[in-house]
C-alpha cells in the first residue's frame, strides 16, 4: 500500500507547540475538548512534523487536513508468525506524548504483554466437601437450606406455606364452586409430599412422554409404575395447580407504581442466587451470556433471540457461571429496570452480577454484546480482568480497529495502557478487546499448525461457561409444558439447581473411587426425593352403613385347597415350634388370609 501523503508546507503564523497540545490533551474536561481523552481518534493523526521545523499545525488546519485526507497503512509480513501485521506509518514519539493518554500501535507483537497482570487471589471449588459421600440428595438439599429471602425457612417449607396459602386464597376467592371440582379433593400438602412432586418432575426430563397424562398411562408398552405408585393422576394435577411460591396477597397490580414482572417467583430467584453463591468459589476465568427459558405464552418477560439456542422465545435470563465447570454462580432476568446508568444495559447487567468479585483479579470473558471500552477500564478499576469480542461501532475505539480487513491473516493490535484492542480476519473478522491478553502469534489449541493471536485462545477458553451449563440442563430438562410462565421459570431453576448439585459432587477431592455420573446422580436424586412416598389412597365405592369392626366380624372364611398343587407351611404348626419349623407342607389354605392352615389349626387361628 502507499505511504502517507505528506502535506504541503504552508506558514503558520498561529501554529501551537508542542507542549501547547499536552496541555491541551490533560485538560480535556475544557472548552472544545473531547470528553473521551482522545480516545475516538489516534493521536498521530494531530501531529504532522516538517523536516525544517518542529511546529505543529493550528487546529483548525489539521481538521480541514483530516477531512480531505485518508490515512494509508503499510502491511508487513512477518514470516516467522505466518500473520500480516498492519501498522499505521505515522505513530507519535514516546518521549513526547504519554503512554497512557493514547492509543498505540503494536509493532512488536511478540513481546507483546500487558503492563500489569496479578495473578488470580482466590480459592475456587465446592464449599461443602464431605468424605465418601455419594448420596446425592444430600448436595441438592444444602441449595435448600434457609435464607433470608424464604423468612429463614427451608426452600421445602417455604413450597409447602405458600401452596397451602394459596389453596385457602383460590377456595375462598370463588363463591360457588362446581360439586365436582377438584379443589373439593384437596387435602393441605406437607415436606414429604412436596419432595416426592418435585421429584416425579424431575423424572420427567428422564422418562420423556408427548402428554402429562401418558405417565399415568397402565398399557403394557408405555407403563411407568412409578408415577402410578406415588400419585393418582388427579392429586397430582391438583398439586401442580394449586403449586405457588408467592403470596398472591400482597402482589402488586399490573398498571401501578411498584408492578414488578418477576414477583411471582422473585423470593426464590433470591434464594437460589445466594444458595448459589454459598456453596461454590468461582475460578480464575468466568463468562456472562444470556439464556432463554422456552415459552411462548404472552407475559412481559417474553423476549425474542434470533440466534440458534435451545429455544429462540421466552424470559431471558443473564447468568455468570464458572468458565471451567459451567457451575451457575448468578442469574437476572431481563426487566426494563435493568438500566441504571449512562453505560448503557449490558454495562449495567456485567456491573450488578459482579457486585461482590472484586479484588480478587477474575477474568471476565464475554461476547460482543457486552464489551466496551467503558467495561474494560471500569472493571480493571475493580481489580477485574477482561477479554471480550467488541461491535466496531462501539464508543472509544481506535480508528485501526474499525477498519475493514479482506485478507485472511491480517492483523492489527492497537494497545492503551493496559488495555489492547486486536483486529484480526481469519473465515471472517474479528474484534477483540482486553486488559488480560497480549497480540503475540500462538498455535491455536487441537490446531498446531496455525497461528492465532493470543487473545483468541483465552476467548476461546472461557466463552464456553455458560453454554456448558446450558448443555448440562437442557440434556435432562422436564421442559414441563404450562401456560404459567413463572411456574416454567420456576422449574428451570430447579433445574438449574439439580445441574449445580452434580458439579459440586463431580468437583469434590474428598471423594475416592468412581464417581455417578450425570445420569446416574439425577436417578439416584429421584429415588431420594420419593424416597418410598405413597399418597394415602381414598376407598372406592359406596361409603359403609356398619362400623368397620362389623365388617371384619362378619367375614366368612373358608378352608380351600391351595391352587396349582402347592403346598405351604400351617402358620399356627410354625408358631407353636422353633423357628427352625421344617415339618411337612399342607395342601390347605385360608383365601380371605392368605396363610397356609390344616384342619385342625384352622377353628382356633380364626377365634
Amino acid at each position: 500500500m502507499a505511504s502517507a501523503m505528506k502535506p504541503r508546507k504552508r506558514p503558520r503564523p498561529n501554529a501551537l507547540t508542542l507542549n501547547d497540545v499536552v496541555d491541551l490533551i490533560n485538560n480535556s474536561d475544557e472548552e472544545n475538548c473531547s470528553s473521551d481523552s482522545g480516545s475516538d481518534v489516534d493521536i498521530s493523526e494531530l501531529c504532522d512534523y516538517d523536516s525544517d521545523s518542529s511546529e505543529l499545525e493550528t487546529e483548525k488546519e489539521v481538521n480541514k487536513r483530516r477531512s480531505t485526507e485518508t490515512i494509508t497503512t503499510d502491511t508487513v509480513a512477518d514470516d516467522s508468525i505466518g500473520l500480516n501485521f498492519i501498522t499505521n506509518n505515522s505513530t507519535p514519539n514516546d518521549t513526547d506524548i504519554e503512554f497512557e493518554e493514547i492509543w498505540r500501535y503494536v509493532e512488536d507483537r511478540q513481546n507483546d504483554r500487558p503492563p500489569v497482570l496479578h495473578d488470580f487471589a482466590a480459592e475456587s471449588g465446592p464449599v461443602w466437601n464431605p468424605d465418601n459421600c455419594h448420596d446425592p440428595v444430600k448436595y441438592f438439599d444444602k441449595f435448600f437450606e434457609s435464607t433470608s429471602f424464604t423468612n429463614n425457612k427451608s426452600l421445602w417449607q417455604f413450597f409447602v406455606d405458600e401452596t397451602n396459602k394459596y389453596f385457602e386464597y383460590r377456595y375462598n376467592k370463588h363463591e360457588n364452586i362446581p360439586p365436582r371440582s377438584r379443589l373439593h379433593l384437596w387435602t393441605p400438602t406437607y415436606i414429604n409430599q412436596m419432595r416426592a412432586f418435585i421429584g416425579l418432575i424431575i423424572n420427567m426430563g428422564l422418562v420423556r412422554k408427548h402428554t402429562l397424562e401418558q405417565y399415568w398411562n397402565k398399557d403394557f408398552s408405555q407403563e411407568t409404575p412409578i408415577y402410578r405408585n406415588t400419585f393418582t393422576y388427579e392429586s397430582f394435577k391438583l398439586l401442580l395447580r394449586c403449586f405457588h411460591v408467592s403470596d398472591s396477597l400482597l402482589e402488586p397490580k399490573k398498571g401501578t407504581d411498584n408492578y414488578n414482572p418477576v414477583y411471582k417467583f422473585q423470593s426464590v430467584l433470591d434464594h437460589f442466587n445466594m444458595s448459589w453463591a454459598r456453596e461454590y468459589l468461582l475460578s480464575c476465568n468466568i463468562s456472562i451470556d444470556e439464556s432463554i427459558v422456552g415459552f411462548k405464552g404472552r407475559h412481559n418477560l417474553v423476549n425474542y433471540i434470533r440466534i440458534k439456542k435451545h429455544h429462540q422465545w421466552g424470559p431471558k435470563e443473564y447468568n455468570l457461571c464458572d468458565s471451567r465447570t459451567g457451575y451457575m454462580y448468578q442469574t437476572i432476568y431481563h426487566t426494563s429496570s435493568l438500566k441504571t446508568s449512562k453505560y448503557g444495559q449490558p454495562y449495567d447487567v456485567c456491573a450488578k452480577l459482579l457486585t461482590n468479585h472484586g479484588g480478587k483479579y477474575h477474568h471476565l470473558i464475554v461476547d460482543n454484546y457486552y464489551t466496551s471500552v467503558d467495561l474494560c477500564n471500569n472493571m480493571l478499576d475493580k481489580q477485574i480482568y477482561v477479554t471480550g469480542t467488541v461491535r466496531s461501532n462501539r464508543r472509544g475505539l481506535p480508528p485501526g480497529i474499525k477498519q475493514t480487513l479482506k485478507k485472511k491473516g491480517d492483523i492489527i493490535a492497537v494497545r492503551k495502557g493496559q488495555l489492547l484492542a486486536v483486529n484480526w480476519f481469519d473465515r471472517r473478522q474479528v474484534r477483540l478487546l482486553t486488559t488480560h491478553g497480549s497480540a503475540k502469534a500462538v498455535k491455536q489449541d487441537k490446531k498446531e499448525n496455525i497461528l492465532v493471536p493470543q487473545v483468541i485462545n483465552e476467548y476461546n477458553h472461557g466463552m464456553g461457561g455458560v453454554d456448558l451449563s446450558d448443555q448440562m440442563t437442557d440434556h435432562y430438562s422436564a421442559e414441563l409444558r404450562t401456560v404459567k410462565c413463572w411456574r416454567k421459570v420456576v422449574f428451570h431453576l430447579i433445574d438449574r439447581t439439580v445441574t449445580n448439585a452434580y458439579l459440586c459432587y463431580k468437583n469434590n477431592k474428598n471423594i475416592n473411587g468412581k464417581k455417578l455420573n450425570h445420569l446416574q446422580f439425577m436417578i439416584r436424586l429421584v429415588e431420594g426425593l420419593i424416597n418410598g412416598y405413597t399418597q394415602p389412597r381414598r376407598k372406592v365405592g359406596r361409603p359403609s352403613l356398619t362400623s368397620p369392626n362389623k365388617v371384619l366380624s362378619t367375614i366368612q372364611h373358608y378352608l380351600e385347597c391351595i391352587p396349582d398343587k402347592r403346598r405351604k407351611p400351617c402358620v399356627s404348626c410354625a408358631q407353636s415350634r422353633d423357628q427352625g419349623f421344617k415339618g411337612t407342607r399342607i395342601t390347605t389354605w385360608c383365601r380371605q388370609c392368605g396363610v397356609g392352615l390344616c384342619r385342625k389349626c384352622f377353628p382356633g387361628y380364626h377365634k
